[in-house]
């Protein structure tokens, strides 16, 4: 096995990194049985050949032997080679990746041009070569490891150019195959095919409309809706579906982790499904939307939900998007409230009404600042920010959003926490403990999670 690899002077080939004189021994502990050698190396592999999207000479010639690898079938996790040969086939040219972020003068630098070429030479170098694997994908669909199934799955996702034969075949498929697992990734597949053809492909969609049956699973309706909703006229049922699963994720969430497809966690993806919502549904599903958002303050209340905030935080910059026009020439300028449409004004004062949307959690912006409160007392105030506002023109934290709105001002609209000492979100960690219980006999009106982010205490 690999014999072949010391056939090539990698040494004149590069990756990332300069040379690729190391990338031979990174493949042979692919195959090794110590599996953190088997992860360093897919690591390394993942920095050096697949380096933030960009591929390399390298890249190409890895392909031919982590092929090889597949083939064996003593080779330990052979689906992670897989999923590593399916990012190897959406990868792009350094240049091309940046290109928007030049100015005009460097676009027309003859050197610039001729890297470009070079490297989108080896991209597509790099697809054949992913691409010549098709005929032993399609037979890694029978094996018996559903895990090694999902992961041909999503490999084939990322072959759009063999998109036709590779539609008929999992068409061919469904029906022999019974794990639900593997059932939802092959429509998850299909969909992501369908998405990027103009050609029209009847029976594959025809497949994703029968995926939507209540006869099926839940998760395998989840990924037809989810599917669907990227093509032409996708019924009301799977954007009905796809709000289900925004309000009551969880009853799913650990299953749809499985399959190689899922991006995050089942909440954020299918929130994010809604972006390419077509004009025609969206006088009806935006209302609908903002009802899912408003559903989210009852549970923040009863303290459900440990991801609630950000749910909420997604929800807005999800319904933003929607409702304010992106496309305008300069869509970060004031907005004025005489302005608004009544569609516009409803959402803000939903979003100015959640308490879960303004919740403070990690990665949320937010200001911060401490101020002598009485003797030997000190009091942080914290003011979320939602940058999601501010890229439409608008007001970013609850305060301004409700002046904005012409209305008088809360206690709620700002965090204040009283604390012994200044700059407490210092704390050094030997002493988080005994600083929350003090911060906690302090501050009874403050929720257990805003005490625990200011001495950051991240634990559930």
């Amino acid at each position: 096995m690999l014999e072949q690899l010391s056939s090539i002077n990698w040494s004149i080939l590069s990756h990332a990194y300069g040379s690729a004189e190391d990338v031979p021994q990174m493949l042979r502990d692919l195959a090794s049985p110590d599996e953190q050698l088997r992860g360093i190396a897919r690591g390394a592999l993942y920095t050096n050949v697949y380096h933030q999207g960009t591929v390399y000479q390298a890249s190409a010639y890895a392909i031919p032997f982590l092929l090889e690898l597949l083939q064996q079938e003593t080779v330990p996790e052979r689906e992670e080679v897989l999923i590593l040969l399916a990012y190897l086939a959406q990868g792009n040219a350094y240049h091309r990746q940046r290109w928007h972020f030049y100015t005009e003068e460097r676009k027309h630098d003859s050197a610039l041009h001729a890297e470009l070429e070079e490297g989108i030479l080896w991209v597509e170098k790099t697809y054949e070569a992913v691409s010549a694997g098709l005929p032993l994908y399609f037979s890694l669909l029978g094996d018996p490891a559903p895990k090694l199934r999902m992961a041909a799955l999503r490999l084939l996702g990322s072959l759009s150019r063999e998109a036709a034969q590779i539609a008929s075949l999992l068409v061919e498929r469904f029906s022999a195959e019974h794990d639900q697992r593997v059932q939802a990734s092959l429509l998850f597949t299909l969909g992501t095919l369908l998405a990027r053809q103009e050609e029209a492909f009847p029976t594959a969609w025809h497949l994703l409309e029968k995926g939507l049956d209540k006869g099926q699973t839940d998760l395998v309706r989840l990924a037809a809706a989810m599917a669907r909703t990227r093509g032409p006229e996708a019924p009301a049922s799977a954007y009905d579906l796809l709000l289900e699963r925004i309000q009551y994720p969880d009853a799913l969430d650990d299953l749809y982790n499985e399959p190689p497809w899922a991006e995050s966690r089942l909440v954020f993806d299918v929130i994010r499904s809604f972006y390419a919502l077509p004009p025609s549904f969206s006088s009806l599903l935006i209302p609908r939307l903002i009802q899912v958002l408003e559903s989210l303050n009852p549970r923040e209340e009863r303290g459900e939900l440990k991801l609630n905030g950000i749910i909420a935080g997604e929800l807005a910059d999800l319904l933003l998007t929607l409702v304010f026009d992106t496309n305008e020439s300069n869509p970060t300028r004031a907005r004025m409230r005489k302005d608004l449409t009544h569609l516009q004004t409803a959402l803000l004062f939903a979003i100015l009404q959640s308490d879960a949307v303004w919740r403070w959690d990690v990665g949320k912006g937010h200001s911060m600042a401490s101020q002598l409160f009485r003797e030997e007392q000190f009091e942080t105030i914290v003011d979320v920010r939602l940058y999601e506002l501010q890229k439409h023109g608008l007001p970013e934290t609850r305060q301004m959003l409700r002046a904005f709105l012409c209305l008088e001002p809360q206690d709620k609209d700002i965090v204040r926490i009283v604390s012994r000492k200044a700059n407490i979100h210092w704390t050094p960690p030997e002493q988080k403990k005994e600083v929350l219980a003090e911060l906690i006999a302090l501050n009874p009106h403050c929720r257990l999670a805003d005490l625990k982010m200011l001495v950051g205490d991240y634990s559930s």
